[in-house]
């Protein structure tokens, strides 16, 4: 996605458009799904970690310094919530 696209997407997010919102979360959805399978995660956990992931993106989109980042930014943080779920399942 060009970077002045995604820019007007995530201001749109901020102001509130639900259309925006879905555009983004229908992009990026299948990264959060291929880094949490990756981790080699059931279905059941990938879902957590998908869910969590948009949950964190919601709480932290307002400080994000440089929209064109946004998609190594999810990454980072399906990374974090597919490590802590190997974590509290046990496994190494």
């Amino acid at each position: 996605m060009e970077d002045r696209a995604l820019h007007r997407l995530v201001d749109e997010c901020l102001a509130g458009s639900q259309e925006s919102w879905n555009r983004i979360v229908d992009r990026y959805t299948p990264l959060i799904w291929a880094i949490a399978r990756g981790h080699r995660l059931s279905e059941a956990d990938c879902e957590d970690v998908c869910q969590t992931t948009w949950m964190r993106v919601i709480q932290h989109l307002g400080k994000l310094r440089d929209p064109g980042k946004l998609a190594a930014w999810i990454s980072v943080s399906a990374r974090r919530e597919s490590l802590k779920h190997i974590q509290k399942s046990g496994r190494s």
